[in-house]
């Protein structure tokens, strides 16, 4: 009788841990839905509220559908491996038979509640579910304003090797590392010096244990890698390595400038929404307030995160002086929010867990960063483009066989939203995969910016018999602006600040027709 007494009352207590367990999951389910559905319900509900980065797929597959891609295997294999799901075939296929936008924004979903599902689970086997919660709680207000998951892009893998990685660092299990190299190697390149430095620092750290036979199998790893890596310095295949087109070294305006380093290349703030600013700051000064209060709670936590962050530092030192500064902030923009957030959110918990702090207190800012996060979560660089709605409108009624040109940024969605040719390099200019396709379209580049700016009649003439253009598109304030720091991207240096009216604004003013603030003239 008393065996069964025991034994119901170990099954009870069982049955109870379960339910608990489950409880707790469909709370932190439940949670992950409802954050990454207040970062989504504004794309989803307004058709024209989008990522512009999208505009890139319709010249992914006009060159593709062209045969303009190179044919040899190493090219084909890096470009699918760094575009993989967001440009391929299966995705424009797909396209094809539900609404190319909504598309996008229902994967960019998926791949968004995917993520964060995984980061939980992941936080859970490393911790616990409790500190899973407050990691979650500091996570959505950064990850969610990055641009990592939009259009299921493949960033996305780039943070979940790394998160992978950085689960093996602290297991100390150098396998699961390499099989993120494997997986990096296969979906998102970029990260593969960042990822090798942290293997090598973990078999460096084990190495007096490691038998004869595995010391030679690594070595021969580590220096067939960075062969591999370093070769990728040829000038045309850095294209095909970092996929982001600029391969210019650093400047020294790079290395003088401390806010330049700081601001653009480590902390990456111009490339992430307001809230990723505000955020970032917010946890960095709560680190350093922790540092002068509590220093060995910091000390423990920064401990635990070094290896990590060091790797992601040491391999940025190095690729900043082989490519652009930009370029190397990609290998700490996996880093940086990861362990910010893993350093606050540990921290927190061990200030809740052992008392050191008022519980009340700690609940009540927790609750808070849940609140703010719901309203004011958005995607980086997500434009609202339901102002030109009338110019796509007007676009879509007219013959297929026209082709516009104007500013890159009036014309970027276009091919888009109108399903219309335009001319417009800005964004591919970025990702081209051939050196003769690249010296192609910056001819195009210097055409359209002397075209835009000139005031002959001639020389705008010369430009639409060359690039067959039958209608022309003029924002008068975005060409006056010329080189504004307004217009970041890879187009800025090319259009000069014209020195009078250019002759196609005085043209379209005569005979154009107005939409809203455009004038669309005909040829």
């Amino acid at each position: 009788m008393t065996l069964m007494l025991n034994l119901c009352l170990k099954m009870r207590i069982i049955k109870n841990s379960i339910l608990n367990t489950i409880n707790f999951d469909l709370l932190c389910f439940t949670y992950i839905l409802i954050m990454n559905s207040f970062a989504h319900i504004r794309g989803l509900l307004n058709y024209y509220y989008c990522y512009p980065d999208v505009s890139l797929m319709y010249y992914y597959y006009k060159l593709f559908k062209d045969n303009l891609f190179p044919t040899d295997f190493f090219a084909n294999y890096m470009f699918y491996s760094s575009n993989w799901l967001r440009i391929s075939e299966g995705y424009l296929y797909l396209g094809k038979f539900v609404d190319f936008i909504y598309l996008i924004k229902v994967i960019s979903f998926i791949f968004s509640i995917t993520f964060f599902l995984f980061l939980y689970l992941l936080i859970k086997n490393i911790y616990n579910k409790k500190y899973s919660l407050f990691f979650l709680i500091f996570s959505f207000p950064l990850l969610l304003s990055m641009d990592s998951f939009y259009g299921a892009q493949p960033r996305f893998f780039g943070f979940l090797f790394s998160l992978i990685a950085f689960y093996g660092s602290l297991k100390g299990e150098c396998k699961i590392i390499l099989l993120c190299i494997i997986g990096a190697l296969i979906f998102y390149p970029q990260i593969i010096p960042s990822l090798l430095v942290l293997y090598a620092i973990h078999v460096l750290f084990n190495w007096s244990d490691l038998k004869r036979k595995r010391k030679i199998v690594y070595i021969v790893i580590f220096i067939s890698a960075f062969i591999g890596i370093f070769s990728l310095k040829s000038e045309e295949n850095i294209y095909l390595f970092n996929n982001y087109g600029i391969y210019k070294k650093v400047s020294i305006e790079s290395l003088t400038s401390i806010k330049l380093l700081l601001y653009n290349y480590i902390f990456n703030i111009d490339e992430h929404a307001v809230l990723y600013k505000v955020f970032i700051f917010i946890y960095l000064f709560f680190l350093i307030f922790i540092v002068c209060i509590f220093p060995r709670v910091f000390y423990n936590s920064f401990k635990k995160n070094f290896f990590f962050l060091f790797s992601h530092i040491l391999s940025f030192i190095i690729l900043f002086f082989m490519f652009e500064g930009a370029i190397c902030s990609r290998q700490l923009i996996f880093s940086l929010p990861l362990v910010i957030i893993f350093m606050t959110s540990e921290i927190t918990y061990n200030l809740y867990k052992n008392k050191l702090f008022n519980h009340t207190l700690i609940r009540i800012i927790l609750f808070l960063i849940m609140v703010s996060s719901c309203f004011i979560i958005k995607f980086n660089n997500s434009f609202d483009y339901m102002n030109q709605k009338e110019l796509f409108d007007y676009f879509s009624r007219l013959n297929n066989d026209i082709i516009i040109a104007g500013h890159p940024y009036t014309i970027s969605m276009f091919p888009i939203f109108t399903q219309k040719q335009a001319v417009i390099v800005e964004p591919a200019t970025a990702y081209m995969l051939s050196l003769d396709l690249l010296s192609k379209y910056q001819e195009i580049e210097d055409d359209l910016a002397k075209a835009l700016t000139t005031s002959s009649p001639k020389r705008v003439a010369n430009f639409e018999k060359k690039y067959c253009i039958s209608h022309w598109v003029i924002d008068e304030e975005l060409i006056m602006k010329g080189n504004s720091p307004e217009q970041p991207g890879v187009f800025i240096n090319k259009i000069p600040i014209p020195s009078e009216i250019p002759y196609l604004i005085k043209s379209a003013k005569l005979n154009g027709i107005k939409i809203g603030r455009f004038l669309i003239l005909e040829k």
